[in-house]
């Protein structure tokens, strides 16, 4: 594409990101970077942390370039921020839409599990 610049970033919405990640597990990282106090509380089921001060070494973490990444987090700014810089490492990222419209499973420790009713 004509004019393409690799580290501008793209905005995906969460609820379709999350329903392409169930289908697509071994292909996306759904990565949240905020503090791991703040992901023990509350997280997109099946997402993985990394705190944005440690995104400049995410080599170390998530050392996969051939995953596509959905970044997001609680804090404005902090998730654009992250895949800003995991762009210029040359991953494939995308910023996940605001997650307060997240309809789907969370885990943590502020989440109420879903009751299931019990089959005869």
């Amino acid at each position: 594409m004509f004019g393409f610049n690799k580290n501008n970033v793209i905005t995906i919405d969460i609820n379709d990101a999350y329903k392409e990640y169930l289908k697509e597990e071994n292909k996306i990282i759904i990565l949240n970077v905020d503090e791991l106090v703040d992901y023990d509380e509350r997280h997109i089921e099946g997402a993985e942390n990394l705190p944005v001060r440690l995104a400049k070494s995410i080599e170390d973490y998530f050392p996969e370039k051939d995953k596509k990444y959905y970044v997001y987090s609680l804090k404005k700014g902090a998730a654009y921020h992250v895949v800003k810089i995991i762009l210029k490492k040359g991953y494939d990222a995308y910023l996940l839409s605001d997650y307060t419209f997240f309809k789907g499973d969370e885990e943590g420790l502020s989440v109420k599990k879903k009751r299931r009713k019990k089959r005869c």
